[in-house]
C-alpha cells in the first residue's frame, strides 16, 4: 500500500512539472543592465540633474552607423513646456567625447526602446540620441555652466 502511495505522488509531481521554467529571466533587460549607467550633477548635496544612459550599439547590430544611446533625463526644477525640458533645456548640454549629437527623438510611453532602460523614473524624459561614430571608450557627459557635469564611460567591448 505504501509502494502504491509512493508510485501515485510520484507521478502526480512528475507528470504535473512545467517543461519550460515558470519566472523565465528577461535576457535583453540583464543585457540592456550591464551596458546602462548612471549620473548625477549635484549642488550643495542637492540633486540637479541625473542621467541614466544604455548604449545600444553593444545591444542590438542595427546600430552601427552611429553611436545610439536611450537616455533618461531628469532636471530638478525643469520646464513643463516641451520645446524646453530635458535635453531641449538650453541650460544643459549632452555630448559624446566632446562631439554634439546629430540626432534626438524622444520617446513615446510605450516605445520598445524605452523597455531597455533598466530603472525607471516617472519624472525622466526618455530619448534615442545617436552621436557620430566613434571609436574607443565612449565619455557620455551631461554639463552644465555652473553646476558642473557628469560623465559616464561605455566600451566599445567587454
Amino acid at each position: 500500500m505504501k509502494l502504491l502511495i509512493f508510485v501515485f505522488s510520484l507521478f502526480l509531481f512528475v507528470g504535473c512539472s512545467l517543461k519550460e521554467p515558470f519566472l523565465k529571466p528577461d535576457t535583453v533587460l540583464q543585457e540592456s543592465l550591464v551596458y546602462s549607467k548612471k549620473g548625477e550633477i549635484y549642488n550643495s548635496l542637492e540633486i540637479k540633474a541625473s542621467i541614466f544612459a544604455t548604449y545600444l550599439n553593444r545591444l542590438d547590430s542595427k546600430y552601427n552607423d552611429g553611436e545610439y544611446f536611450v537616455v533618461s533625463i531628469f532636471i530638478d526644477d525643469d520646464f513643463e513646456e516641451p520645446n524646453k525640458y530635458g535635453l531641449n533645456n538650453k541650460a544643459y548640454r549632452l555630448t559624446l567625447n566632446g562631439e554634439n549629437y546629430i540626432y534626438k527623438k524622444e520617446l513615446k510611453e510605450d516605445s520598445e526602446l524605452k523597455k531597455l532602460v533598466p530603472f525607471k523614473n516617472q519624472w525622466s524624459h526618455y530619448y534615442l540620441v545617436k552621436f557620430p561614430k566613434q571609436s574607443g571608450v565612449k565619455s557620455l557627459v551631461l554639463s552644465h555652466d555652473v553646476y558642473g557635469s557628469t560623465t559616464l564611460r561605455f566600451r566599445e567591448a567587454i
